[in-house]
This record gives C-alpha cells, structure tokens and sequence, in this order.
C-alpha cells in the first residue's frame, strides 16, 4: 500500500544533498534539510485523552509510546516557561523556529534543519505545539513537549492516513446519499506539501501559497508562510482549493515552479546562473519522478473513493 507520508519522505531524501532531520510542530510533521522541507499536515496528538474510570479504553499509542520533555514549569507574572529534561532543550530550540508560532519562512527551517542535524542522532522525533512568548526573556516558547521512537511514529502516521482515507469514503457515501454542499468541506485530507527554492509540490491536492494570485504563486527569500485551519486546509501553508466535486479523478501530485529573476551583467554570469539553476531544478523534479509510481498507486486509491461518491455530480456535468 502506497503512503502520502512515504512519497513526500522519498522525494525529500533524493533532492536533499543531506540525510532529511524529521519532527512535529503544531500539528504537521516536517522533513527539512538544506534544500527546502517537507509538511505533512496530519501530525499526531499531542495532550492525553480525558478517559473516564468507566470507560473500557486506554491512551492513543502516540501517548502512550511518547515521552514528556517538560519537567516543570517557572512561572513569573503572567508568563510561565517550560523546565525541559536534561539534554533536550538544543533540540526543542531548534524546531521552535521563532517567536511568532504561526509564522515563519523558508529560510527559518532550512537553519532549523541544519542545527538539528549537527545534534546527536539517536533515532527519536521531537514534537511540540507552541505557546505564549516573552521576548524579554527569551525562553522557549512551547506549550508541550514530548520525544518518540522515529519509525514508531512513521508507523502510527502511516495508520492515520489509512483512517483518513476511511472517512473520506465514509463522509463521502454520507455525502452523496444527503447531497449536502459542505459535507467535503469538513474533512480532514491527507495534504502533504514540498517547497524549495525552486518548486512547490501539493499532494495530493492542488494548493497555493496565495489563494488570490491569478498568477501560479511565487515566492522569494524571507517569504512568510503561514499554517492556516480554514476549512479543510487543517495546518497547511498552502490554501487547497475546495474539492470539485464534478471533476474526475482530481488528486494527483501538483507541481508548481517558482518565477526566478537574476541580473548578469557578464556572459560568465549568465551562464553561471542558467546553469546552476536547470541543474537544481532538475534534480529535483528527477526526484518526483523516480517516486511517481507510489503517487500514482495513492492518487489511484483517492481518485476511485472520490469518482464514486462523486458520479452524479461528474456525470451531470459531463452532459452539460
């Protein structure tokens, strides 16, 4: 069976020139290296479920397996800060990126990539959800904190997906019995995202970095990308456009190339520059394509679930 989460993980280790460093932060898991990063918008829960004493059910494994990080908490005034435990806190830095938790670009990740991977190696993934700040002290800026076995927790996001799937086609035959306009709308999507200087890949959905531009989007150093929850975007630093429910087979890995400008007032730096640039980004639409084969098995699955659950709609369309 072919995963959204495998194909982005794939892709990300291909046109990366070093090993991808992996974590969660607010609710998306990323893959981020030198070259860009990797979303993956269906993180796993981070706070333990309030289980009555009646009820007949344990924590999710994502809890149970996991670690708190978070010792105890330092309060002055109106701010409380985290005690992390003894050598994580290097870690914890590294993915909190900056301040501001909505906010950041791609230039913050790729630094955050970097000081990650020059810490020790020891097989876990570091998750976290932000919290309030103070910049008159500096400190970590996270609300929890917590540490996990990494193939663990690939296993336990490879299960979600599944699930995901499952209420697709199952809000979908809900869908197609009631006819309801929104029932789509309030779907979680397996939406994953790869964006380098060069080129933006939705999957399986089509996205944009802004929903107004007419234009395919552009983006340039210090663009600030932000984790939306409208609708059914769930996270994701691109809008993905309401599912059409009329359209056939409409998911499928999208490829958008970013406008790049450069100035050369010499032969030598021009061709420096055409050549730099076609070798980058062929290198890593080669790593697409050497990875469309599990797209291609994934989109199959999502694109028969909506063809069906959509038919009236496709057809009535088609005779238009």
């Amino acid at each position: 069976m072919a995963y959204a989460v495998d194909f982005v993980l794939n892709v990300m280790k291909e046109l990366s020139s070093d090993e991808p460093v992996m974590f969660q932060r607010d609710g998306s898991l990323f893959i981020a290296s030198g070259q860009g990063f990797a979303q993956v918008t269906y993180g796993l829960q981070m706070f333990p479920d309030k289980i009555e004493s009646w009820e007949e059910r344990s924590q999710p494994p994502e809890i149970k397996e996991s670690e708190d990080v978070i010792q105890r908490w330092r309060v002055d005034g109106t701010y409380k800060f985290p005690v992390l435990k003894k050598g994580e806190e290097p870690y914890i830095k590294a993915i909190s990126l900056r301040s501001d938790e909505s906010y950041f670009t791609l230039e913050d990740m790729i630094k955050g990539a970097r000081e990650l991977s020059e810490l020790k190696d020891d097989g876990k993934i570091r998750m976290i959800l932000h919290g309030r700040y103070s910049n008159r002290y500096n400190d970590l800026s996270v609300d929890v904190a917590r540490v996990m076995d990494r193939k663990r927790y690939l296993e336990i996001i490879r299960d979600k997906e599944g699930k995901i799937i499952e209420q697709i086609e199952s809000i979908g035959n809900a869908y197609r019995r009631r006819h309801g306009p929104d029932s789509y709308e309030r779907l979680t999507f397996p939406d994953c995202v790869i964006l380098t200087h060069y080129m933006i890949v939705s999957f399986p959905r089509f996205g944009k970095l802004d929903p107004d531009r007419i234009e395919p989007d552009s983006w340039a150093e210090g663009s600030m990308l932000l984790q939306k929850d409208i609708g059914s975007t769930k996270g994701s630093i691109l809008d993905h456009e309401r599912d059409n429910t009329s359209a056939q087979s409409p998911y499928g890995a999208n490829i958008t190339l970013n406008a790049q400008f450069f100035q050369a007032a010499y032969a030598k730096t021009f061709d420096d520059r055409c050549l730099g640039m076609s070798e980058r980004i062929s290198k890593e639409l080669s790593a697409v394509r050497s990875n469309m084969d599990m797209a291609e098995e994934f989109a199959a699955n999502i694109n028969m679930i909506h063809n069906r659950v959509c038919a009236d709609y496709i057809k009535r369309f088609k005779s238009v």
